[in-house]
């Protein structure tokens, strides 16, 4: 799915379950969504996309721990289209930096 390596995978699956590590992506994406209403994208755009940019990672962290590759697929979809938008909204000449991070994470 991406290039970490094997021995992060296992350190990972060591320590935490499934149902451990959803537990921590529930609180973490609530966490989120609350801070996205504070950082709205209109007045917070750094704040903002750092926000969504942690949504689309904590996806792509949990997907790790999924057995089901057809649940795992539409984990890795949520994350990309949590950041797809952003591609449209940002513009190229203030936020490039930003733009080419998303563009790797897609």
């Amino acid at each position: 799915l991406d290039s970490r390596s094997r021995e992060d995978d296992k350190i990972k699956t060591k320590f935490l379950s499934f149902d451990c590590a959803r537990s921590i992506f529930k609180f973490g994406f609530q966490h989120f969504q609350y801070a996205k209403k504070t950082y709205v994208l209109d007045g917070y755009v750094s704040k903002h996309i750092t926000i969504l940019m942690g949504q689309a990672e904590m996806y792509n962290e949990l997907s790790y721990f999924e057995t089901d590759q057809r649940r795992v697929k539409a984990m890795l979809h949520r994350s990309k289209v949590i950041l797809r938008p952003l591609l449209d909204q940002l513009n190229p000449e203030i936020y490039s930096h930003q733009l080419q991070q998303i563009s790797k994470f897609l």
